[in-house]
């Protein structure tokens, strides 16, 4: 793989990095999988977390998220916004 998938400072750079393997059609090593599983769970009711869903990090609720899409995504609305795609690739 050429990225890494987890990036310890974005949710939002860690869940892009793993659409952008599956959207590849590329394969995710179990052991991959599971690291990047722990990792997102572990953001899970930190503080800042919408609903006791997965915490992104100051900067992200600061600037802003840029969607997988490209797509430019103010503070307030952008980790709800990453959410589903929480649930689907998991």
């Amino acid at each position: 793989m050429g990225r890494p998938l987890i990036h310890s400072e974005s949710l939002s750079e860690t869940i892009d990095a793993v659409t952008e393997v599956i959207a590849a059609d590329s394969k995710i090593s179990a052991g991959e999988r599971k690291d990047v599983a722990r990792w997102i769970a572990s953001r899970q009711g930190l503080p800042g977390a919408y609903a006791n869903s997965y915490a992104g990090f100051v900067q992200e609720w600061q600037n802003g998220i840029r969607l997988f899409t490209g797509e430019r995504v103010g503070s307030a609305s952008a980790l709800v916004l990453m959410q589903p795609g929480l649930r689907r690739h998991s």
